[in-house]
């Protein structure tokens, strides 16, 4: 099989270095790529299935599985769904209320596709609220923070990496 990159921003850093890892070639949604049986599409983020897309495409990271992961509101309903422990949520401004009444913190996401804190708010009290949030989160004191790399292999669930979020020193 020959990889060839599908991501999600062509000038990504992530992208370039695998594709060169890989010595392979990035490939556009919109593009003149033609597919061939030996390529195996690899998407980096890129929630569109591209205009060469067919039933034969072999994928890693199918772009219908990519937009629930990169969207927060959907990430939460499909974890929950499969009964994952995670945090309170909700889209109603008023349960985000009750929470800080009861002396929670929350942490209001007003993009829902973001990354690196963008659009984030954290609120502490009920006049800093945002009314342009989609996303109200029961915030909870943690220790340690963790992202975990999941893929279905063989039919199973796999967990196969994970990384421990760490704070950059320049955000305060």
């Amino acid at each position: 099989m020959i990889p060839i990159i599908y991501p999600y921003n062509l000038k990504s850093r992530a992208a370039k270095e695998l594709a060169s890892l890989l010595q392979t070639k990035k490939v556009r949604p919109d593009g003149k790529y033609k597919y061939r049986s030996n390529h195996l599409i690899i998407n980096l983020g890129n929630s569109y299935f591209p205009k060469w897309n067919n039933k034969y495409v072999k994928w890693i990271n199918k772009p219908d599985k990519v937009e629930v992961v990169v969207n927060k509101l959907f990430t939460f309903i499909k974890l929950l769904d499969g009964k994952v422990a995670i945090p309170a949520f909700s889209t109603e401004i008023e349960d985000a209320q009750s929470w800080l009444k009861n002396g929670s913190f929350v942490v209001c996401r007003e993009l829902l596709t973001s990354h690196s804190a963008r659009g984030i708010v954290f609120a502490r009290t009920i006049k800093e609220l945002s009314s342009k949030s989609r996303l109200f989160v029961k915030y909870f004191h943690k220790r340690n923070e963790y992202r975990v790399h999941v893929a279905r292999l063989q039919g199973k669930l796999t967990i196969f990496d994970f990384a421990q979020k760490k704070k950059r020193i320049d955000v305060p």
